[in-house]
């Protein structure tokens, strides 16, 4: 039973040990200091730079004429 536990304690460390660097690289990540999300950005960061450019280079929707807009009251 000694064992079992042993085992059991052992693995739970190395998940929590897993779990703490894997928050450490995201927030690194996140912080633009870890240079791997620089050269190989993810899926979600590659659709934000796109969205953002896509804002910047749309222009400012233009409003209808007045004469245009008619109203069925």
């Amino acid at each position: 039973m000694n064992d079992f536990m042993a085992l059991m304690t052992r693995q739970q460390n190395e998940r929590e040990l897993a779990v703490a660097l894997e928050q450490r690289r995201l927030l690194r990540g996140a912080e633009g200091a870890d240079p791997r999300f620089q050269r190989n950005p993810t899926v979600s960061q590659r659709l934000r730079q796109r969205l953002q450019l896509r804002i910047h280079r749309s222009p400012s929707p233009a409003r209808p004429p007045v004469d245009a807009v008619h109203s069925n009251a």
